[in-house]
């Protein structure tokens, strides 16, 4: 019999990854998921729209009372040590479960969850994944495991083939090593895209114009550079409702990313060109910044308008 499985936190990337669970890793049980927004909760009951595939409990608590594996995407720091707290100091056995946690975190975090968790008789991966929120909704990430072997063997099932193409499996290590790729693993992210921000405003300064970039950028790099090209050229940077890639989370990752730099000794110049521009996404857009306005910033350094659609120019 399938493990029970409850999934915490349906954000973009976790509404997503939840979905997919329920849609395709073969429960014998209903997928069972908690939302600080139950809105959201009920917004994916009806989305999967096939009884009994999805249950929302009342409680983090509740939840992980009945659940073999308990799976955390919230956030940041701050709130996966919060909901893991919460879930301690309940007087519930937690022998015996299966967590994974799949934020973005420190490393440090990392360790002090996976002991406390080590404590309770439970088993802990830590589970960080690669991929924009499209890529999520196709099952197309890229998780990277980290952890005892035997807990990383409980957890693959739900990784290939359901909420992910690949898994990168980092076994028996400390499971801050899995954290710690993601980190650097996101400065990539950030230069692809300060790269194309610069290159469509040389593009459109020196009248190539960006149409022809976008073109070469499809041609040479498909996958994420071209995604990030069109939600660039396209306006959609500024335009959505609900950030793909928040300004402040963004800033979180890159600076842990800053921090490891500047204790080895390394320089990290193209993320600290992103983090410049993303204060300036942060001043002009608040808390709604999206990573891809990036463009807007570096559109505003060379004197062009931070907006790119002719109707929306100011």
């Amino acid at each position: 019999m399938a493990p029970s499985v409850f999934f915490i936190g349906l954000g973009n990337m976790g509404y997503a990854m939840a979905r997919n669970i329920a849609q395709k890793a073969n429960l014998d049980t209903p997928l069972t998921v908690y939302n600080r927004s139950r809105d959201r909760a009920m917004a994916l009951v009806e989305d999967i729209a096939s009884p009994g595939k999805v249950v929302v409990a009342d409680s983090v608590v509740a939840g992980v009372g009945s659940a073999d594996i308990v799976w955390l995407m919230l956030s940041n720091d701050d709130v996966v040590e919060s909901v893991t707290d919460e879930i301690l100091t309940s007087s519930k056995s937690l022998e015996g479960k299966l967590f994974i946690q799949s934020a973005t975190i420190h490393p440090e975090a990392t360790a002090r969850i996976a002991a406390k968790i080590a404590a309770r008789g439970a088993q802990f991966v830590s589970a960080p994944v690669f991929g924009a929120p499209a890529m999520a909704q196709q099952g197309q990430l890229v998780g990277v495991l980290a952890g005892p072997g035997a807990a990383l063997d409980r957890a693959e099932f739900l990784f290939k083939g359901v909420t992910s193409r690949e898994t990168i499996m980092l076994r028996d290590v400390p499971v801050g090593h899995s954290s710690l790729l993601k980190i650097i693993g996101n400065t990539f992210i950030f230069n692809m895209i300060e790269q194309l921000a610069e290159g469509h405003v040389l593009a459109e300064k020196t009248g190539l114009g960006t149409d022809a970039l976008d073109q070469f950028v499809r041609a040479m790099f498909p996958g994420p550079y071209a995604a990030y090209s069109q939600r660039m050229i396209s306006g959609q940077y500024y335009t959505l409702d609900r950030p793909l890639f928040a300004v402040d989370l963004a800033r979180k990752d890159i600076g842990y990313a800053l921090q490891y730099a500047e204790q080895t000794g390394v320089q990290l110049h193209n993320a600290k060109t992103a983090d410049a521009h993303l204060v300036h996404v942060k001043d002009h857009d608040g808390e709604t910044g999206d990573v891809a306005a990036i463009y807007g910033a570096v559109r505003q350094e060379a004197g062009l308008t931070y907006e790119n659609q002719e109707e929306d120019k100011k």
